[in-house]
């Protein structure tokens, strides 16, 4: 979850403007794709969180990240369910994030699944 420029990491899940989608090569921290899209659930005053990580559910997503824990929240455990890895990060820029992804974000669920292709920011 970004700013519009996908630099900025949002604090919040649901309510960020923006998210950022990469495919992330773990061993040589190379982004090889990205895009930064508007939050189609930002207005919604219900379930936006919901929605949102059903929406990055059906985008294939294997790893979301986000500064906002979302431990014992509705997102949160919607990703563990589907056996997406989701990690929370006290960075607050993308770039120096994925200097080192895994190091410098932990793993909300330790036993979740491993990293594979896309993520969402």
């Amino acid at each position: 979850m970004t700013d519009e420029h996908g630099q900025n990491i949002s604090a919040y899940f649901g309510k960020s403007t923006h998210l950022t989608r990469l495919v992330y090569n773990r061993k040589s921290r190379q982004t090889s794709y990205k895009v930064t899209e508007i939050n189609p659930f930002v207005e919604d005053e219900k379930h936006r969180g919901i929605n949102l990580a059903l929406h990055l559910i059906d985008k294939g997503t294997d790893s979301v990240c986000c500064r906002e824990d979302l431990h014992d929240k509705g997102p949160g455990l919607m990703f563990y369910r589907f056996g997406i890895d989701v990690r929370d990060t006290e960075e607050s820029d993308l770039t120096s994030l994925l200097e080192d992804y895994y190091g410098k974000s932990k793993s909300v669920f330790p036993e979740g699944k491993e990293l594979t292709a896309e993520m969402a920011l």
